[in-house]
């Protein structure tokens, strides 16, 4: 029996070491988390330090943010030059937007720095023009540096849109349209000749050249734009540029390579040709050789069109078309016998009126040959340059000239 009790004991207090054991091991445990808990709490309290200092902060920029921007109204309305004075907070404000992570404010701060001018927004304008990773933002920044006429933007952009990415060639070529002047053109008309493929970017980057070309109106650029008119593979609409920008540039010298040029185009008139500003261009020309050319355009529906046709056949007075257009009026089907009768009785050289019939007709054989003599020595003297063919009448503007 004194056995079973010195068991019972030790029984016992192997149970009592058992829990005291467990509770120390409690103990512990708590006392770490505890120890965690204190150290997470100070973190805490860091924290929120750094974040009632970034709020300070940020309430302080958006202060700057706030008055510079109530300052721009003025600027808005009238854009200054580079050589304006800095605009203080207005400034610093644009600089600050145009840097943040979010795309739209980057273009917006691009538009108010441009509106702003001085050296300190041309300066950051082009790092953004060469830099941007944004193409809206990009396109932003190069139309503030036109807005602000920089003298730096065009050699930029001609660097660009020869050596950049294409993303950085479309936002070059479109700032260019106003800036680009006849000395940029060997520049202008080297880039169009090295932009391949057929991706909508690279058609977009043709488009604006071609724009930039018809503003200029400069016939040094017709030779490239003939070639661009063949190759061109995208809408109608990139082909009808480039034939504006090919009339409105052209002089008599380059009256055969646009006859060539059209004359290996399935559609004239889905092509654009009979546009009445291109149309009046084509007959301020005086040229007869575009006589047959003309007589073509007038199978159009529109009365308007078949007008201005009419009108710039009247100047190219060529005696080679005499008898189509007499066909033409005579037509009972014809889309153009309103305009052509004006035209003729108006004293269209080759053709007569014969009051009893009420018909036109071609005058005789002699006078035919003489009047063809006559067509000849024309274009001689055009060739020769013995009439005045060194202005361009188009010069990249349509102006009416009737």
């Amino acid at each position: 029996m004194a056995i079973g009790i010195l068991l019972l004991m030790g029984l016992f207090l192997w149970q009592q070491i058992e829990a005291r054991s467990a509770q120390q091991e409690l103990i512990k445990t708590i006392s770490e988390q505890h120890a965690a808990s204190q150290a997470a709490m100070a973190k805490t309290v860091s924290a929120t330090g750094e974040v009632t200092r970034s709020l300070a902060e940020l309430s302080t920029a958006m202060a700057a943010t706030s008055k510079g921007i109530s300052s721009l109204s003025e600027a808005m309305t009238r854009p200054r030059p580079i050589e304006a004075e800095p605009v203080g907070d207005a400034m610093r404000a644009a600089i600050m937007l145009s840097r943040l992570t979010n795309e739209q404010c980057r273009y917006h701060a691009a538009e108010i720095l441009g509106c702003l001018g001085g050296k300190d927004a041309e300066t950051r304008l082009l790092q953004m023009a060469t830099e941007e990773r944004s193409e809206q933002a990009q396109s932003s920044a190069f139309r503030a540096l036109a807005t602000m006429q920089s003298d730096k933007l065009m050699p930029l952009a001609i660097r660009l849109l020869k050596n950049g990415t294409l993303a950085q060639k479309r936002a070059a070529a479109g700032s260019m349209s106003q800036s680009a002047q006849p000395k940029h053109l060997p520049d202008l008309i080297q880039a169009l000749e090295q932009l391949k493929g057929k991706d909508h970017q690279v058609a977009q980057i043709r488009y604006s050249l071609y724009q930039i070309f018809r503003r200029l109106g400069d016939p040094r650029a017709c030779k490239v734009l003939s070639r661009a008119i063949e190759e061109e593979q995208t809408s109608s609409s990139y082909k009808q540029e480039a034939l504006r920008a090919f009339v409105l540039s052209m002089t008599n010298r380059e009256v055969p390579l646009f006859l060539r040029t059209v004359a290996r185009m399935e559609e004239l008139h889905s092509s654009g040709y009979s546009s009445s500003n291109l149309t009046r261009a084509l007959g301020a020309l005086r040229d007869p050789r575009l006589g047959p050319f003309l007589v073509q355009l007038l199978s159009s529906s529109s009365s308007y069109t078949n007008r201005y046709v009419c009108e710039a056949l009247k100047l190219t007075a060529d005696p080679s078309v005499a008898a189509e257009l007499c066909k033409r009026h005579d037509d009972p089907n014809g889309k153009a016998k309103k305009e052509l009768a004006v035209l003729l009785k108006g004293g269209y050289p080759g053709v007569v009126y014969d009051e009893k019939t009420k018909r036109f007709s071609v005058v005789g054989e002699d006078e035919m040959k003489k009047l063809m003599a006559e067509r000849d020595q024309r274009i001689r003297q055009i060739v020769q340059g013995q009439v005045d063919d060194g202005q361009n009448p188009g010069q990249g503007q349509e102006e009416e000239f009737f």
